[in-house]
């Protein structure tokens, strides 16, 4: 079993997965072919906070939301660490 950097996580897998940040008022943008995932990297990521000045470097090895599609025309793929993901899912976040 691979060692999982980070804090230990305060929500469910299934709680990470379902997470939409496209079902906000905030971000109004459709996501095609939406796919989550949660994986271990295997390089350095940018972590997709909710602000730039929250944006940082996810180290290669950490335990991740990966979420994959089609926005905008364009395919991609974005990944969050899994305590940014936490304050995400507060209920007062949004």
């Amino acid at each position: 079993m691979k060692h999982r950097k980070g804090p230990a996580p305060t929500h469910t897998d299934e709680q990470y997965l379902a997470f939409d940040p496209g079902a906000s008022d905030d971000f109004p943008v459709e996501v095609e072919a939406r796919k989550t995932k949660l994986v271990v990297t295997r390089k350095e990521h940018i972590c997709f906070g909710w602000k730039a000045d929250t944006q940082h470097s996810i180290q290669a090895g950490t335990r991740v939301f990966r979420e994959s599609g089609k926005c905008e025309g364009q395919f991609g793929t974005n990944y969050m660490c899994l305590p940014c993901l936490d304050i995400a899912l507060e209920p007062d976040f949004w």
